[in-house]
């Protein structure tokens, strides 16, 4: 689903409508998209992405003030889960995001403390830390852990249960990978909220010798 798509999940009603992350106005289809610290956003033309990029935070935090619209996360806040959102997928919105919830429960515990939930760290990993997969954007992830004030991506939902579980035995493995958060532009060819990337990644890759394996020695 690509953010063309999400403007009519997010479109309740004209408040709800989303707006150009740097002047504000509504648009129909971003011109161009930006995805920063796990949140895609959308530009009314060509040449806001830039502006944006350039100043994120200081961009925001005029929308959050203005009360619009401006950016749908890719994950759900309180799992960490990537997010396949539909139109009857629970949702909130809090400062200017719309964020979306695999299960009821983890809205009612958004609502009642978003600020909590949306906190992302300035520092973050692109590679999974758990199978040593490299990640290539946000939209590529299965989801993220929070740790020491740092977040993490990982290939799959699978690791992410993992990291929760003992998250020590795998953050020193990327300890130099740490980075600062920064804004990236998508490309047409990726411009996909939700594009499924877990198939790349070692994960599904036993599972598919498994169960070949499975199939020989049954056979």
């Amino acid at each position: 689903v690509s953010l063309v798509s999400l403007v009519s999940l997010a479109s309740g009603h004209a408040s709800d409508s989303l707006h150009c992350v740097m002047t504000g106005d509504a648009y129909a289809k971003p011109a161009e998209t930006i995805d920063y610290k796990g949140v895609r956003y959308g530009t009314c033309c060509a040449g806001c992405g830039g502006e944006s990029i350039a100043n994120p935070d200081a961009s925001l935090a005029k929308d959050v003030k203005k009360n619009i619209l401006v950016g749908v996360s890719l994950f759900d806040p309180v799992s960490g889960e990537r997010i396949n959102a539909k139109a009857d997928t629970a949702n909130s919105t809090y400062k200017s995001v719309k964020y979306y919830f695999a299960k009821a429960d983890e809205k009612t515990a958004f609502d009642a403390d978003p600020a909590k939930f949306t906190a992302a760290p300035t520092k973050e990993v692109l590679h999974c830390p758990v199978q040593n997969d490299a990640i290539a954007n946000y939209a590529a992830a299965g989801g993220y852990a929070d740790v020491d004030g740092v977040r993490y991506y990982v290939c799959c939902a699978s690791c992410l249960a993992m990291i929760h579980k003992d998250p020590a035995t795998y953050t020193g493995k990327v300890a130099t990978m740490i980075q600062t958060a920064k804004p990236e532009q998508v490309k047409e060819k990726a411009n996909s909220l939700f594009k499924k990337n877990w198939w790349r990644g070692r994960c599904a890759k036993r599972i598919a010798l498994a169960f070949i394996w499975r199939v020989i020695l049954e056979a």
